[in-house]
């Protein structure tokens, strides 16, 4: 007899590649080798971005379905509604968002998006293992930033050449900057 546990996903407008990691993830946990005899079965609810009382309402409707646990939202302001719920009825709740605060960890939440510090020093450790004479950060955001400051803060990496740019927020314009790049003979990129 096949035992079925229910994974709610919650996706905001936006998040279809997202939805789709999570749909293919089940798919090949299905597979009979991994859970045999336990299927899974997605539920999933679309949202809007950044509307935590439809947030609020839809991870209900989940729990009301029957799920064992929850993955998403991504936004900030909609997943601490979520992960604020699924505390309090102790539902496991799954989230992979970039997140730079330290918040205390929560009893039955888990961020699998790497720590900025980890991935800082992920980073750091790549360009010296690939031994990079030059690269370039690029972001589109200030916030992104705190994620590269392993690297502008190592003392050894101050010999390279490093560029930092910010693209222009919102406009999509990325072709200036990689010109620029290719101008200076900067193949390496973050």
């Amino acid at each position: 007899m096949t035992h079925v546990v229910k994974i709610g996903g919650l996706f905001e407008n936006g998040d279809e590649s997202i939805e789709l990691a999570f749909r293919d993830a089940i798919e090949k946990i299905n597979d009979e080798s991994i859970l045999p005899n336990t299927r899974l079965e997605a539920v999933i609810e679309k949202l809007e971005r950044c509307d935590s009382f439809q947030a609020s309402k839809r991870v209900c409707s989940l729990l009301h379905d029957g799920v064992a646990a929850v993955f998403g939202p991504q936004s900030v302001e909609t997943s601490a509604h979520v992960q604020s719920t699924c505390d309090a009825l102790h539902v496991p709740h799954m989230e992979m968002r970039w997140d730079f605060k330290f918040d205390p960890p929560s009893n039955h939440s888990i961020n699998l998006f790497p720590h900025p510090l980890a991935l800082g020093n992920a980073f750091r450790d790549l360009i010296k293992l690939k031994n990079w004479k030059s690269f370039a950060i690029l972001y589109e955001e200030n916030e992104a930033l705190v994620r590269m400051q392993e690297i502008l803060k190592d003392p050894s990496l101050r010999e390279k050449r490093i560029v930092v740019r910010q693209f222009p927020v919102g406009s999509g314009e990325y072709r200036t900057t990689f010109k620029e790049l290719h101008k200076l003979a900067i193949k390496n990129i973050i």
